[in-house]
């Protein structure tokens, strides 16, 4: 058995190996379909060349020749026939195959819903969900077509007292639609329950700003964001690669807005501080000497004043501001959360739900991660110079609510050392109750 050392080009253009051998038997029609059989079996063809072998061969090249001929002539065939179909049609604005498209689903569609409507008599009917604002303008159209003959069709019948479940409509606009996409992805409200998209088109790219506030990346997307909302149409007729995401224009708008105010509330420009005003400090000559506060009473007029990026500690207080602001406006927003379930359960009449869900996650919520964001801002709030290292922890004082009795130690956040103590074991022991 030999490798053929000619590399062999298929139709569909890859190369392909192949092995010739010779099998040399005792003439017999039985040990000829036997060897064929054995052949067969483990995928190979067989060829008879006890005649003239030099004529198989010329016959072979011609089949070859013919079907690839056959190949070629059928493959222009095809693609002239596809660039007719794709090929834009000036009378019918459309190319053909779009047609075709529209039209197998609007079959499609015919049938499926078709297939929603069962036999009455000489009728069909079916059951339908219909706004009621839309009502009658689905009556105008049944009146439209039956008086023009086109369709005998009744009128909308209200079904009273059914036991369905009304499906969610759900009156939105080219400025929420994004944003309840994304409410989507965690849960579609039920029939007649507060629908959260309008609190989450502000809270989310505030939460997004909060997080990417750096006013240099803050304008490079809100500028992108500017130039795809005034040059929609443009967009649209050129069939930009910017078009896909023509819907999202507006999120994009607002992270951009957010992004910008939170890195003006950053002071932070491309990790450069702006200093758009004397800074509160007494900047040193030299490598020698401290950071220091000739007016005590001066305060930055906005954000953080720039000389807080020269400091050692730059890193550690502003990503603890950072993270402390995340929190405040993470519980806010998950205390609005539970208060829009108060108001669906008070709106279904469910005091179920009401009492045994609402009230105690609002408890739990409040007492625990509120008096949490209580304690941030009071410890912002507190002139801590000269005890910088006995500031308290807010994370450890969390901790020792349940593990030391709510022990503030030698330096209390607030009060006495005993009401702060008092207070923490009511948060514990309200929890605990609720729990």
């Amino acid at each position: 058995m030999n490798d053929i050392e000619e590399t062999i080009e298929s139709i569909s253009k890859h190369s392909i190996e192949k092995s010739l051998f010779i099998i040399i038997f005792r003439e017999s029609e039985r040990m000829k379909k036997s060897v064929i059989s054995v052949c067969r079996a483990f995928g190979t063809e067989a060829y008879d060349v006890s005649g003239d072998i030099m004529k198989e061969e010329d016959d072979l090249r011609v089949q070859v020749r013919d079907l690839k001929s056959l190949y070629n002539e059928t493959k222009a065939q095809i693609e002239a026939r596809l660039d007719e179909l794709v090929k834009f049609n000036k009378e019918l604005r459309a190319s053909p195959l779009a047609i075709y498209s529209w039209l197998f689903e609007k079959e499609k569609t015919l049938f499926r819903h078709l297939n929603m409507f069962y036999t009455d008599k000489n009728w069909l009917r079916t059951l339908c969900w219909c706004p009621q604002d839309k009502k009658a303008e689905v009556d105008r159209v049944i009146d439209l077509l039956t008086s023009e003959k086109k369709a005998q069709c009744s009128n909308l019948q209200e079904v009273r007292n059914h036991q369905l479940t009304p499906p969610t409509h759900f009156q939105t606009n080219e400025f929420l639609r994004s944003f309840q996409d994304i409410v989507f992805t965690y849960g579609v409200p039920n029939y007649k329950e507060a629908d959260p998209t309008l609190f989450t088109s502000i809270s989310f790219p505030f939460l997004f700003g909060i997080m990417f506030g750096d006013l240099a990346h803050g304008l490079i997307l809100l500028s992108f964001s500017i130039y795809i909302c005034l040059r929609k149409e443009y967009l649209i007729r050129s069939k930009s690669v910017l078009a896909s995401v023509l819907e999202y224009r507006y999120l994009f708008l607002m992270m951009g807005i957010f992004s910008s105010f939170c890195g003006i509330l950053y002071n932070d420009f491309a990790a450069v501080p702006l200093n758009f005003v004397s800074s509160c400090y007494d900047v040193p000559i030299g490598d020698s000497g401290e950071l220091t506060r000739s007016d005590k009473s001066c305060v930055y007029p906005y954000s953080f004043d720039p000389i807080w990026y020269a400091s050692t500690n730059e890193l550690v207080f502003l990503n603890s501001f950072k993270m402390k602001l995340s929190v405040i406006v993470g519980v806010s927003q998950m205390i609005l959360g539970v208060v829009l379930k108060g108001i669906n359960a008070v709106h279904f009449k469910s005091p179920i739900d009401f009492h045994c869900e609402f009230v105690p996650q609002l408890i739990l919520l409040v007492g625990f991660f509120g008096y949490m964001n209580l304690m941030i801002v009071i410890k912002w709030l507190t002139d801590w110079e000269g005890n910088e290292q006995e500031a308290p922890s807010i994370i450890t004082l969390l901790i020792g609510i349940p593990l030391n009795g709510s022990d503030p130690g030698p330096m209390p956040l607030y009060g006495s050392g005993t009401l702060q103590k008092y207070v923490g074991r009511l948060i514990l022991g309200t929890c605990f109750v609720i729990l």
